[in-house]
C-alpha cells in the first residue's frame, strides 16, 4: 500500500516493485494514476527537472483531473511531447500581459519571471557557469558573485548543472566547497582546451601572461555547456570572475554527481605552481 510521497517520494513505484516480488496487488490510491493521467511531478522527476514551487503542483494536477487545459511554456520540448494534446491549451500566455492568473500553467525554463500562482515552474539542468579565482579565495567571495550575477540576469540557481574552470584549480578549496554547497558538480578542463575556445567575449592579456589562455572563466562555461551560447560574459570581484553559458543541445537530464576533470591530459605538479588570476585588476 502506497501511503507517503507516492510520485516524488517512490512511493507509487516502490508498492508495485514490492507488489510484484510477492505476487501481490499494489494499492496505488493517487487521483492521476488512479484516472490513468499523468502526474506532472514525477515527470519532472524523470526528467531530471527542478520543482522550483511545488505547491503549484496541485493547481496543474486539478486541471489534468477536471479537463481543463494547461498552458505551457517549454521553449525547448522538453515535456510538451511527455504530455496528452488534449491536456494542453492551444493557445493563450503563461507569461506577459497575456497571462489569466487564475489560468493553471506550467513553465519550463532557466529565465527569471513573474508568474501568476498557479503556474508550476520546471527548471531544466541548463547553465553551465564558468569561475575563474585567485588562489586561497574564499567560498562566501565567489558564492557573493555567483548569486549577484544570476540574479542581474534573472537566471535561476536551480538551473546550473555545473561549475567548470581551469584544470590547476583542482585543490582550490573555495571553489569545491562552492559546488558542494550548491550541490553541482566541479569539471577541469586543461589549458590546450581552454584555449580553443574561439567564442570568448572578454580575452585578458594578463591571465594569458600568467597561465597561457586568454580566458578561464567564459572558456571554461562555453566547453562545460558543450559548446553552448555565452549568455553572461565575465563578471568580477576583486579575486573571482564568473561567466555563463547554457548548454548548446537542451537536455532536461541532471548533471552526474561527484567532482569531474576533462580530458586532455593530467594535471602536473608544475601546472598547480603556475599563479593562475582569472581576475584582472577591477579597474580593467
Amino acid at each position: 500500500v502506497s501511503l507517503v510521497s507516492g510520485h516524488i517520494g517512490g512511493a507509487n513505484a516502490l508498492a508495485k516493485k514490492a507488489a510484484g516480488a510477492v505476487d501481490a496487488i499494489p494499492v496505488i490510491t493517487t487521483a492521476t494514476d488512479l484516472n490513468r493521467l499523468p502526474a506532472i511531478d514525477s515527470l519532472a522527476c524523470e526528467l531530471g527537472l527542478a520543482i522550483e514551487n511545488p505547491g503549484a503542483i496541485k493547481h496543474v494536477a486539478m486541471a489534468f483531473l477536471t479537463g481543463r487545459p494547461v498552458r505551457l511554456h517549454d521553449p525547448w520540448g522538453l515535456i510538451r511531447d511527455r504530455l496528452p494534446p488534449a491536456l494542453l491549451a492551444e493557445d493563450g500566455a503563461v507569461t506577459g500581459k497575456e497571462a489569466d492568473p487564475d489560468f493553471p500553467g506550467i513553465y519550463v525554463d532557466d529565465r527569471v519571471v513573474d508568474l501568476p500562482r498557479q503556474v508550476l515552474i520546471l527548471r531544466p539542468r541548463s547553465l553551465a557557469v564558468g569561475m575563474g579565482c585567485n588562489r586561497n579565495t574564499g567560498m562566501p567571495e565567489m558564492q557573493g558573485l555567483l548569486t549577484a550575477v544570476l540574479d542581474r540576469h534573472r537566471l535561476s540557481p536551480l538551473s546550473v548543472c555545473t561549475l567548470a574552470s581551469v584544470d590547476i584549480k583542482q585543490d582550490e578549496a573555495g571553489l569545491i566547497a562552492l559546488g558542494e554547497s550548491i550541490g553541482v558538480p566541479l569539471r577541469f578542463f586543461d589549458r590546450e582546451a581552454l584555449g580553443r575556445v574561439r567564442t570568448i567575449a572578454t580575452p585578458s592579456a594578463m591571465v594569458e601572461k600568467h597561465i597561457g589562455v586568454k580566458s578561464v572563466c567564459e572558456a571554461a562555461a562555453i566547453l562545460a555547456a558543450k559548446d553552448g551560447a555565452l549568455i553572461v560574459p565575465k563578471q568580477n570581484t576583486k579575486n573571482v570572475t564568473v561567466a555563463v553559458a547554457r548548454m548548446s543541445s537542451m537536455s532536461s537530464a541532471s548533471a552526474p554527481a561527484g567532482r569531474i576533470t576533462s580530458a586532455g591530459g593530467p594535471t602536473t605538479s608544475s601546472d598547480r605552481s603556475t599563479p593562475s588570476p582569472d581576475t584582472p585588476p577591477t579597474s580593467t
